[in-house]
């Protein structure tokens, strides 16, 4: 899930082993790389993959993050409507 690879190959992957849950650790996607060190560049080198395309991982903490902050737009509207 930390390199670059497409949700179908990480759900194939996930469903090989039978996961249940993912943990998704922000420090590991969204961590600055300088020289190419970091765990998503050291999995990308390891499974032969360009590094030029976003990382499952920061793909799924964006979504997260923007849903959290439509929900949060939502509340905002409604608390200002209603009271």
């Amino acid at each position: 899930m930390y390199g670059r690879r497409t949700p179908e190959d990480i759900f194939d992957i996930m469903t090989k082993y039978s996961v249940s849950y993912m943990i998704l650790e922000d420090s590991h996607c969204l961590a600055p790389s300088r020289s190419g060190c970091r765990l998503p560049d050291l999995i990308d080198v390891d499974n032969g993959i360009v590094r030029f395309s976003f990382t499952y991982c920061l793909q799924l903490f964006f979504y997260c993050y923007y849903i959290t902050l439509l929900l949060l737009f939502v509340i905002i509207i409604i608390y200002y409507f209603y009271y």
